[in-house]
């Protein structure tokens, strides 16, 4: 999905949450997508080399982050506050239905992603159960 157009109309004005690793730590903090860029080198998403990076107005000024830096997770309360950016409640709700309506324009990609990584998970646990007579442990 990120090889369509629609990304950046979707992308850009969205509230992400990114991870940040200092001496082996994860730190969390929250971004507004202003803009997506080309990285400064390709680096692995999954199994495809990506060349696209979000630049983010954050609490400390702007920064760029890879998708591979994105959490699944909401912000915290805590990371929110930490987020000092003003936002435009009218348009936000207005990025919130372009977002929604780009989504369901897209909703088989969504469907494809969700299938192969079904798939996936399918294909590890038959894995498991015959290398170990059992289930693999779940993930966390």
């Amino acid at each position: 999905w990120i090889e369509t157009r629609a990304f950046n109309r979707v992308a850009v004005d969205s509230l992400v949450r990114c991870v940040q690793r200092l001496n082996g730590q994860k730190s969390f903090y929250v971004g507004l997508v202003i803009a997506t860029k080309r990285a400064p080198r390709p680096y692995r998403l999954g199994k495809k080399l990506v060349e696209m990076s979000l630049q983010l107005r954050t609490s400390v000024g702007t920064r760029l982050a890879g998708l591979d830096t994105l959490s699944n997770d909401a912000p915290s309360e805590a990371e929110l506050q930490r987020f000092k950016v003003p936002l435009n409640p009218v348009h936000m709700r207005k990025h919130m239905r372009k977002v929604q309506a780009a989504m369901s324009e897209h909703a088989e990609k969504f469907d494809e992603q969700d299938l192969l990584r079904r798939a996936e998970e399918e294909e590890r646990l038959r894995r498991g159960r015959e290398a170990g007579g059992g289930p693999p442990p779940a993930r966390p």
